[in-house]
């Protein structure tokens, strides 16, 4: 049976064992898998978007571009890859203006729905247009006040914009809203620990908060949110030895961006400087494909 199972190369097939690679970290391995499978089926999105997923991982951003063209000319009419293109538009300065513009021509077609806007939101945010993500950010936490997603974007826009204390008022609400979740709450604490303001931080809650989190979840996350934390309390030595800690349980899958978040985290903290962000988790922004012109 094992033997006949191998000759399956259906394009299903292939693709689960290509999504085995890459849980793997063996993009290569599935790359060639996603290559032979779309020699069967050249029409298959969820192929296509596998490859644009491991493209993104190898930050080869133009082919990620190429794929999803392709990706847009087979669901001209639907909604795959209008995120991941917009994105990955956004993060070049010579396209950004593309990504405005696939934004707003996605928030046309489906101005009811929640991805479009909040991608509007999310190209302006690259663009720098903090006060444009807010607005429109805002207006869908208004309309969909069960939706976490836009009001911790609200939240993240009026960080961007400096207005730390709207912020508090805007995180007190939430807690209250939605007072067990963990995402909201992982803000939070990080928001505590490396606010620029210094009235805002308070070393102390976020620890009590990560440490809480970390009961019920052992997460690279949490743990550099931790180091921030700790490196805010004077901790130095102690951050360190959490950042190596992370760094060593680090698998091929989790990419060179996130190397380059720890490398950023350690020479702060190598220069007994705490982590400050404008808003939380904005080391994302600048470590994410860093080397894209």
């Amino acid at each position: 049976m094992s033997q006949v199972r191998s000759l399956n190369r259906s394009s299903s097939v292939l693709r689960q064992a290509a999504e085995m690679d890459v849980s793997h970290g063996d993009y290569s391995a599935a790359l060639d898998k996603i290559a032979e499978g779309l020699k069967g089926s050249p029409d298959s999105l969820k192929l296509r978007m596998l490859r644009v997923e491991v493209l993104m991982q190898l930050e080869k951003v133009d082919e990620a571009i190429a794929e999803l063209g392709e990706v847009r000319r087979l669901d001209s009419r639907g909604p795959t890859g209008r995120t991941q293109l917009c994105e990955l538009y956004a993060s070049r300065s010579d396209t950004q203006q593309k990504a405005l513009e696939e934004a707003l021509r996605w928030q046309e077609d489906q101005p009811e729905d929640l991805p479009p806007r909040l991608t509007l939101a999310a190209v302006y945010f690259q663009r720098k247009q903090y006060s444009e993500a807010r607005d429109i950010l805002s207006q869908i936490a208004a309309l969909h006040p069960e939706e976490l997603s836009p009001q911790l974007g609200e939240v993240t826009a009026v960080c961007a914009l400096d207005e730390y204390q709207t912020a508090v008022g805007l995180y007190r609400k939430l807690l209250e809203s939605f007072p067990k979740n963990a995402e909201l709450r992982h803000h939070y604490a990080r928001f505590l620990v490396t606010c620029p303001e210094e009235r805002f931080r308070d070393s102390a809650e976020g620890i009590r908060i990560i440490r809480e989190l970390s009961a019920s979840e052992d997460s690279f996350g949490l743990m550099e949110t931790l180091a921030c934390a700790l490196a805010n309390s004077g901790e130095m030595a102690e951050a360190l030895q959490l950042l190596k800690k992370v760094a060593d349980r680090l698998r091929p899958l989790d990419g060179q961006s996130y190397r380059r978040r720890l490398d950023i985290l350690q020479r702060s903290f190598d220069s007994n400087q705490p982590w400050r962000e404008k808003w939380p988790f904005a080391i994302i922004a600048e470590s994410r494909f860093r080397n894209v012109p």
